[in-house]
């Protein structure tokens, strides 16, 4: 019977050694990995809930601004708009306006969209509209959302309540609608998530 000698238990002990440093090793990284991840996926969720936050903000913006064009007095709303294309003293712009008190009463197709132009001061009253101060949007909105009116001139519409009865070979009432481009946007706090939400509404 042979008993391993001294150097023999003196080289399984350092094997045993260096596996157990190797494990340590990996479960160090193993273990590093999980809590990045834990910390990626709490930043992911973080982003993606103050981001529903300002898109929630933006479309309260944008549902202010189309309740405003569907008002049936738009001049004592505040807004001044040329007239409409059925009226006596329409006029077509031929340069870009400045926008007033967040309309840009434009329709030439020609002009950079208002929009996109870099003197719209998101900040300044006289170019873009507030929402209201009543809405609640929560602890991150630190500014209520803005936005500004663009009238886009005018298009044939069914009048309201006429259904299409082209087939059966009668003449559907056509009416004049005035179109709007509505541009809205959410007012975050400093890094944190900014939403543009844009539409076109159609209003008789």
């Amino acid at each position: 019977m042979k008993h391993p000698t001294p150097m023999n238990m003196k080289n399984q002990s350092g094997v045993v050694l260096i596996v157990a440093l190797v494990m340590l090793v990996i479960m160090s990284i193993l273990g590093i990995t999980s809590v990045r991840t834990v910390a990626l996926e709490e930043k992911m969720s973080t982003a993606a809930h103050d981001r529903s936050i300002a898109l929630q903000a933006a479309e309260a913006a944008l549902l202010a601004g189309q309740r405003e064009c569907e008002a049936a007095n738009r001049a004592a709303s505040g807004i001044v708009l040329p007239e409409r294309s059925d009226g006596a003293s329409l006029t077509y712009t031929s340069t870009q306006p400045a926008v007033n008190n967040g309309f840009a009463a434009t329709h030439d197709k020609v002009l950079a969209d208002d929009w996109m132009v870099t003197g719209i001061d998101w900040t300044n009253n006289n170019q873009t509209r507030e929402l209201s101060n009543t809405v609640d949007l929560g602890p991150l909105v630190t500014n209520p959302p803005r936005y500004f009116i663009e009238y886009r001139g005018t298009a044939l519409c069914p009048s309201s309540g006429t259904e299409d009865s082209s087939l059966a070979g009668e003449t559907e009432t056509i009416a004049t609608c005035s179109k709007f481009r509505i541009t809205a946007r959410s007012q975050p706090a400093n890094g944190r998530a900014e939403v543009f939400l844009q539409s076109l509404y159609v209003t008789n």
